[in-house]
């Protein structure tokens, strides 16, 4: 079904939207918590991503046994921590050479690796993370969520929710198997949301990209298309979507990301549109969905916000 100017106008007010919160977001004091604690985390080689993923699978956040606790968290007795390998570097002493009585630093270089052990945030108990995102919560969107889950059939996807799949992870698709797994655990709220992010990756076409090499890219536009859904029928998930987005990229991405992610939640809405008449015309009663009404207009602040930016 081909989706009017008013529609598209509607979409590309949505996105002006998201640009203006994750703005917002940066400048705050929740925004710069949470970076305090991430600037606590290294970042790991290659081969110390497949040691971690090798022994803990469902590893999110891992941490030393030190820095969780500078955190106020620390490591649950009898955890068994995830082996990686640490350089050993020498040198790099700064002394002052007898002949010149010039101060000299010395050359630092790795003369070998040593087997260190760090914890996944699930091993450990204390004081919550700061963090820029909040799971929702309620059932407002149970009614979306349903026919998300036929969007989902549309496209050539099964939707499952397995016993085994719990723990911090909110959704995720294999495009191999054609198959989007949600955590049943989360509310209702919180499913439609995943729901629509997990259908952007697909409407976005992510398989066709090199996921690994630009997933700042491809978690920015599949969280935008779920933004973008949720606000045309009057859900508001910016409490997760905005922190989410940002974790990923910044106001510019999402300028340059427009495009994509107003034609891949174009394809849902215009999918949920074609379900209505579908549903209307198999004489199916199901509760109407409410779309808002009239929206501000924030053409001006976007107009100064995007100045700045």
């Amino acid at each position: 079904m081909a989706r009017s100017s008013e529609a598209r106008a509607k979409q590309t007010e949505i996105v002006d939207r998201l640009e203006r919160g994750i703005l917002e977001l940066k400048s705050s004091t929740r925004w710069a918590e949470y970076l305090r604690a991430a600037a606590r985390f290294h970042r790991y080689s290659a081969n110390n991503l497949m040691l971690i993923l090798m022994q803990r699978p469902d590893a999110t956040r891992v941490a030393g046994f030190r820095t969780w606790l500078d955190l106020g968290r620390h490591v649950r007795k009898g955890e068994n921590g995830i082996a990686i390998l640490a350089p050993c570097v020498y040198g790099g002493q700064t002394r002052e050479d007898q002949e010149t009585g010039e101060r000299v630093t010395t050359e630092r270089r790795v003369v070998g690796f040593r087997v260190v052990h760090v914890f996944d945030v699930s091993q450990t108990d204390g004081d919550e993370l700061p963090s820029p995102v909040t799971h929702l919560e309620g059932d407002s969107a149970a009614e979306l969520l349903a026919r998300l889950e036929l969007v989902a059939g549309d496209l050539g996807f099964s939707v499952q929710r397995p016993e085994d799949f719990r723990g911090p992870v909110n959704g995720d698709t294999s495009f191999e198997l054609k198959q989007i797994r949600l955590n049943s655990d989360r509310s209702t709220d919180q499913q439609a949301k995943t729901l629509a992010h997990e259908l952007g990756h697909v409407t976005a076409h992510h398989e066709t990209v090199n996921y690994s090499a630009e997933r700042g890219r491809c978690e920015l536009e599949a969280e935008s298309v779920a933004y973008v859904v949720l606000a045309h029928y009057g859900l508001d998930s910016a409490e997760y979507s905005f922190g989410y987005v940002a974790r990923w990229s910044d106001a510019k991405a999402i300028r340059e990301s427009a495009g994509t992610i107003l034609e891949a939640s174009g394809e849902i809405l215009g999918l949920l549109e074609t379900l209505e008449v579908r549903l209307a015309q198999l004489g199916v009663t199901r509760p109407k969905m409410e779309t808002p009404g009239p929206t501000v207009d924030l053409s001006a602040e976007l107009a100064s916000v995007g100045s700045a930016a």
